[in-house]
């Protein structure tokens, strides 16, 4: 059977035009937050260059991120970094998690 209708792409069983997939694409995206590596994703690095603080691309975690498991009321039982670990994935600790001050 041919899964290509004309001006349409097929992912799984969803065929749309391409602008609509790129669309839900990036509904997807908003919906799932912002990289954790990025600046953006932590309220102390927000004043920080575009790009990767937590680790950044050289992956340095910068004090800004406040990654350490013990500052993170859930992870305070854990080692290391957690919120993000060091290479920039949430561990399950993290969400819904209030950073301690």
């Amino acid at each position: 059977s041919d899964h290509h209708l004309k001006g349409c792409q097929c992912v799984a069983l969803f065929c749309s035009p391409p602008a609509m997939q790129a669309i839900a694409y990036l509904a997807f995206a908003w919906l799932r937050g912002p990289d954790p590596k990025t600046c953006a994703a932590h309220p102390n690095c927000v004043e920080m260059p575009l790009g990767n603080c937590c680790p950044d691309d050289s992956g340095t975690m910068w004090p800004c991120c406040e990654a350490k498991c013990i500052m993170h009321a859930n992870c305070v039982d854990k080692p290391g970094n957690c919120c993000p670990r060091d290479d920039g994935t949430l561990d399950d600790c993290c969400k819904g998690n209030a950073t301690l001050v």
